[in-house]
């Protein structure tokens, strides 16, 4: 097997060594110098040529054999400690090794081989102990050739010395590192052995020899003699050891000097050799020895400890015999049994044993080596321990405690004893934690010896450990932890100042450094319970004691007493946390996953205490004039939600204080006054403002001081991180009211400072003149430029830069509103229901909308032929006014399309009254009608127009739609964005009514027929011009059409494009003119809406040129002929054409060719139809829209809440329209009025568009107002 194999390969080398010539082998002190057997000339060699040049000789050959071999490795850390006790040595600060010319060859060494890279890097990758030693051979050999005092040969000798100073510092460095692989151990001995075999020089004297053999034996660890076996009496065996080990076990003298006598037969090297032997054998028994394939969980790890064994084991007796060849030769070999029989009762330890079942086959070994090396190192430790109490105090001592004298016998027993380093290594730290449990070694001992067995765990993985020593090593850790945990305890419950001491502080540093965080063992609970309700009880004597002295400097539990309190705890929480960054321990329970952590258990116990005397705090009325000072309330909500969030960071569950209760009336308060201010926010921001805009085409200050003051509100609000969110809801909803308000009440100034601003950009006239013959004039002098062919004409209203800031005003407090909008989370709290119960449907509060649309058939009360400047009031039963439209000059039918919110409750009548402006006087009364909102007939929530007829003559039409007044924040803020929209519409309408008479006169029928006839693109005279003037004026008192009749020669001739162009050259000019104001102060938004609004106008226009507005009374209107209307239409492209603008910052095209565009363009199709044919296509058109019935989208305050559903409505309707694009349905019952007898038809078909539209799906998605608000 295995060892068989080795040892016979071993006989077989040292068979061949015998047979060569050889010296004879030192006798010891005592035997006189031996004599060369070989010399190189005749005559007596020197004593400097023999030893020296054969261990030069002999230690590089055998290093070269062993460096072959599987060579075992330092640790790492190695390097670095020759590193510093070379550089230590060359600096004479290390006194072992004083010696100058030691000094000098280990400074050259360390100065110009060792910082060499690539030396370095060698060591680094092989980690062979021979590569640092062969080359300081080199760097010594180089070193002393060249010394003067050496010169005779007798460098050879020194170089010895050298070596051997050398070899004992690696085994001194390889000590201070900790644990080492007993291979390497061994390898180290073995050349320190090879070097004290060479003969001394013949000039010293016997005692001199002595003492050198006595301190080789000392270093090599060795306490008998190298002589052969035998050869030795008692004194041969003395020595450092021996006396040391007298020392431990207190044998005096004589009693040591008798044990000698009765051993130095038996403890011989031949007796060890049989031991290394015996040893060898057993590995291939049954009963290997120490360990055997049971001790160990996978069987090829069993393999590797045996093969590893079988080479320390054969390459340990090849150094011997090398050492003392003699050893070989020895005649007087002793049998096991004799050797057993004569080493009983001489065992230090008392005991005898027997190896599985037979006698112990050994001499240097006992019956249990473990159980000796356990008593012995007891021993070596309480030594030391004692030593240790004689040194002085500031004196730095070694935390492994151990003398290097007991290390170096420790090592020198586990090799012989064949005790493997991972024994070693938890048998020392259970001894340390012993100790320390007793109080005889401080913490960083047990720390000492974690680390070196954290060392060993590097080199020798703990699963290749045999199971004795992994389970002695859980034990041992288990102690450990046990001893340094109870430390902690035992500081907590005796420490004066408990978790503030410094002993617990030191007790926890101690145990932390461990890393040892699991404490489910039974008795580590124990101390963690007992600790966790220590903790508890000192932090709550501590907040009571800090709490009694506030109370009597407060006076109370009053607010400041909170927050002083609050300010204590947080302070005790931050220094705890310096001082505990960690938790002190955690385990795994059947509750889950729980700990020990100092600060998480001090502030969790004061939070507990603190909130109830918040509470107390907060309940207790506050001093007199402070009753409404929520700053100071506040400020405690801030600082109660910081030691939640602190205490939130220490716990490992979320901490269950609740301040929503304690607070909520605080921030009602706060509310209340939010709502008062905010009466003053509007006028305030208005105040200073200069309607300078702030930035290019941007609003000016009021909008942004207005929104900055909302913001702050907000942000206080939200940056409470209220926790019941609910409750969060219901602050925001009346929050949301409060900027509704303040909103509306804006609007509502910024309305009047336009108009004003409208009404001083008017001419104004010393005399009281109808505001009618102002424009009449303007429009005189246009007609003049005109006809004179020039391109500029005067415009009716210049617009001022301020009043385009204003529209920029209203557009930004949109982009604002917006942003406000998502800030506030509105969708995410809208999900929770803060309204109040809903009340009786009598007593509920709804939201009429009233679009007052037009009018139509408007006649002046006296029966003059003027044209009428109407405005429409609404007013309820009690006469209280509600909405005012604006004025449309001298127009029969005028449109309004201007809507008005209107809450009622319940039903309610009102009535609309139509009157015309005056400038002086009452305004006279044009017709009154009456309309009754009820709730109940708008339940579905669908649009309905109401046709009311006049008391006196014509007719009025209104777009009613309802919805339940709601306390929603969505209703708020759609409430408040509707605000803006009307007033921004409001605006950009009054922007374009300021253009509209302007567009009345250009593009109009005499314009028409002014291009008709023939040379009406040439200049005329002075005379010419007069008489278009007054055939202009004409038209304006009452005469609808006017011609001057073309010559023959001229009837015939069509237009060109440049004539029918040439007639809106005017138009042109003055949109031009007042696009550029327009153009560089309105932001990019408000000037697309205001040509938006302008296109819309234009195509009003054109088609109220065309055909009739839509009803079933007959029409005085003559449908146009051929050429007029393909000359209407050419306008119509000629000026989308202008506004597109060649696509260059114009009016996109998406715009301008919308629906009712291309439904002005489809006319041409159905103007010259007959009546029949147009009564055809229009039931077909019907027919076709049943089919395909789309609900137009719902213009509710929720779909109006934010810029994105607006966007939305806006694209849904954009669709909707584009989809219907071919219903020319409207277009041909318009045309149809023109016609005769067609009144009884159109009534029958408005009668079912007003089906139809009650037929159409309801916009709200189906519910009904009582399950709307039933919700």
């Amino acid at each position: 097997m295995v060892a068989d194999t080795a040892l016979d390969t071993l006989q077989a080398i040292l068979e061949h060594r015998a047979s060569l010539p050889r010296e004879q082998p030192v006798a010891g002190p005592s035997s006189a110098p031996s004599q060369s057997t070989t010399t190189s000339t005749p005559g007596k060699r020197s004593h400097h040529d023999g030893g020296g040049s054969l261990f030069a000789f002999d230690l590089g050959s055998l290093m070269g054999r062993d460096s072959s071999k599987s060579s075992p490795k330092y640790p790492e850390k190695l390097l670095k400690v020759i590193d510093t006790t070379l550089q230590r040595i060359a600096m004479g600060q290390e006194a072992k090794y004083s010696d100058q010319r030691f000094r000098r060859t280990a400074a050259l060494f360390w100065s110009s081989t060792w910082p060499d890279k690539s030396f370095q890097r060698q060591l680094r990758e092989s980690r062979k102990i021979e590569d640092i030693i062969l080359p300081f051979v080199t760097t010594a050999t180089k070193a002393l050739k060249k010394e003067e005092e050496l010169a005779d040969g007798s460098w050879k000798w020194e170089l010895n010395n050298q070596i051997s100073l050398f070899l004992e510092l690696l085994s001194d460095s390889l000590v201070s590192v900790g644990p080492v692989p007993a291979e390497l151990t061994s390898r180290l001995e073995g050349y320190r052995t090879r070097l004290k075999a060479d003969p001394p020089p013949p000039e010293r004297d016997k005692a001199e020899s002595i003492k050198d053999a006595d301190r080789m034996s000392v270093r090599s660890g060795h306490t008998v003699h190298a002589g052969g076996a035998g050869a030795a009496g008692p004194e041969g065996l003395k020595g450092k050891g021996t006396e040391g080990v007298a020392k431990l076990w207190g044998m005096s003298d004589e009693a040591l000097q008798s044990k000698l006598r009765e051993l130095h037969g038996v403890c011989t090297e031949q007796a060890a050799l049989e031991d290394l032997k015996t040893l060898l054998k057993l590995l291939n028994t049954e009963h290997p020895f120490p360990y055997g394939p049971s001790d160990f969980s996978d069987f090829s790890q069993w393999v590797t400890y045996r093969a590893a064994e079988v080479s320390t084991l054969s390459q340990m007796m090849l150094l011997m015999m090398q050492s003392n060849p003699s050893l070989t030769q020895s005649s007087d070999r002793h049998s096991n049994g004799d050797l057993s029989t004569r080493m009983d009762g001489l065992k230090l330890n008392g005991n005898s044993g027997s190896l599985a079942g037979i006698d112990n086959p050994f001499t240097y070994i006992p019956p249990d080596p473990r159980l000796a090396y356990r008593e012995l190192l007891n021993r070596c430790l309480e030594w030391d321990l004692e030593v240790l109490k004689t040194l002085p105090e500031d004196e730095d001592v070694s935390l492994s405690v151990l003398s290097q004298e007991h290390v170096a016998l420790l090592g020198e027993c586990a090799m012989r004893w064949r005790l493997p380093a991972s024994f070693r290594s938890w048998t020392f730290l259970e001894a340390i934690v012993d100790r320390c449990e007793q109080g005889l070694v401080p913490p960083a001992c047990v720390h000492e010896a974690t680390g070196m067995l954290a060392r060993l765990s590097q080199e020798m993985s703990i699963d290749t450990w045999a199971a004795p020593d992994r389970d002695g090593l859980q034990d041992a850790f288990l102690r450990r932890d046990i001893c340094l945990f109870s430390a902690v305890e035992s500081a907590l419950i005796h420490s004066q100042n408990g978790y503030h001491s410094p002993d617990f502080l030191e007790a926890v540093s101690d145990w932390l450094a461990l890393d040892a965080q699991d404490v489910s063992h039974p008795s580590l609970q124990r101390a963690a319970t007992s600790i966790v309700e220590r903790a508890r009880v000192q932090a709550y004597k501590s907040y009571i004691n800090e709490a009694s002295e506030r109370f009597e400097f407060e006076g109370g539990k009053t607010r400041g007493f909170a927050m002083a309190m609050a300010g204590w705890v947080e302070s005790q929480a931050k220094k705890l946390n310096k001082k505990f960054m960690e938790p002190i321990a955690e385990t795994e329970t059947d509750a889950g996953r729980s700990g020990v952590d100092v600060v998480q258990l001090v502030m969790l116990q004061q939070l507990t205490l603190w909130f109830r005397d918040l509470e107390d705090a907060m309940q207790s009325p506050p001093p007199q004039g402070q009753e409404h000072d929520w700053e100071e309330a506040f400020a405690l909500y801030r600082k109660a939600q910081k030691l939640i969030d602190m205490g939130n960071a220490f716990a490992t569950e979320p901490l269950n204080f609740a301040l929503a209760p304690i607070f909520e009336g605080m921030v009602n308060v706060w509310l209340d006054e939010t709502a008062l201010k905010t009466r003053q926010w509007a006028d305030q921001a208005l105040a200073v403002d200069t309607f300078e805009p702030t930035t290019e085409n941007g609003p000016s200050s009021s909008v942004t001081d207005l929104f900055d003051s909302f913001r702050s509100a907000s942000n206080f609000l939200m940056d409470l991180r209220w926790s019941d969110e609910e409750q969060l809801a219901a602050f925001a909803t009346r929050l949301a009211k409060t900027f509704s308000l303040s909103i509306n009440d804006y609007c509502s100034k910024m309305e009047q400072l336009f108009s004003g601003d409208m009404r001083q950009g008017d001419v104004q006239q010393p005399a009281q003149t109808a505001a009618k013959q102002k424009a009449w004039i303007e429009k005189a002098k246009s007609t003049i430029a005109s006809l004179q062919g020039e391109r500029k004409i005067q415009a009716f209203f210049n617009f001022t830069a301020a009043s385009c800031v204003k529209l920029n005003n209203v557009e930004a407090a949109r982009q604002q509103l917006d942003k406000l909008y998502q800030e506030m989370r509105v969708d995410e709290l809208a999900a929770y229901d803060t309204s109040e119960p809903i009340p009786m449907p009598e007593q509920q509060n709804y939201l009429f909308s009233v679009k007052i649309v037009l009018a139509e058939g408007l006649a002046m009360p006296d029966g003059s032929t003027k044209l009428p400047d109407s405005f429409v009031i609404l007013s309820d039963e009690h006469g209280n006014r509600y909405a005012k439209s604006r004025t449309i000059y001298d127009d029969t039918d005028p449109r309004w399309d201007e809507t008005f919110d209107i809450p009622v409750r319940g039903s309610a009548w009102f009535m609309a009254t139509i009157r015309h402006r005056t400038l002086a006087g009452k305004h006279d009364l044009l017709g009154r009608a009456y309309l009754r909102l009820d709730p109940s007939q708008h339940v579905d929530l669908i649009t309905k127009d109401v046709l009311l007829p006049l008391d006196t003559k014509g007719h009025i039409l209104l777009r009613i739609s309802m919805e339940g007044e709601r306390d929603d924040i969505q209703f708020h803020f759609g409430r408040a964005f509707r605000w803006l929209k009307r007033t921004e519409s409001d605006m950009v309408r009054t922007f374009v009514d300021k253009m509209t008479p302007v567009l009345r006169h250009t593009l109009s029928r005499p314009s028409i027929k002014s291009v008709l006839k023939p040379g009406g693109s040439n200049p005329l005279d002075y005379n010419q011009a007069l008489d278009k003037l007054s055939a202009a004026y004409r038209s304006a008192i009452g005469n609808v059409e006017y011609s001057i009749p073309l010559p023959a020669s001229e009837r015939k001739r069509p237009p060109t494009d440049a004539e029918i162009e040439t007639a809106i050259h005017p138009l042109f000019d003055y949109l031009d003119a007042n696009n550029h104001t327009l153009a560089s102060t309105l932001s990019a938004d408000a000037m697309q809406s205001v040509m938006a609004k302008l296109w819309k106008q234009i195509l009003m226009t054109v088609e109220a040129l065309i055909v009739p507005p839509l009803s079933d009374k007959p029409s005085t209107m003559r449908a146009l002929s051929d050429g007029e209307l393909d000359i209407a239409l050419k306008w119509l492209k000629f000026l989308r054409d202008f506004f597109y603008a060649g696509g260059e910052g114009g009016v996109p095209l998406s715009v301008l060719q919308n629906a009712k565009f291309n439904e002005i363009l489809s006319v041409r199709i159905y103007y010259d139809w007959s009546t029949d044919d147009l009564m055809e296509e229009c039931i077909r058109g019907f027919q076709n829209t049943l089919k395909h019935k789309a609900t137009k989208p719902s213009k509710s305050l929720l779909s109006q809440r934010n810029l994105g559903t607006i966007r939305a409505r806006k694209s849904a309707k954009r669709a909707l329209n584009t989809s219907s694009a071919g219903n020319s349905t409207e277009m041909i019952m318009r045309i149809l009025r023109m016609r005769q007898g067609t009144q009884e038809f159109l009534a029958q078909q408005i009668q079912t568009i007003s089906v139809v539209k009650l037929d159409n799906p309801r916009k709200n998605g189906g519910r009904s107002l009582n399950k709307r608000f039933s919700n």
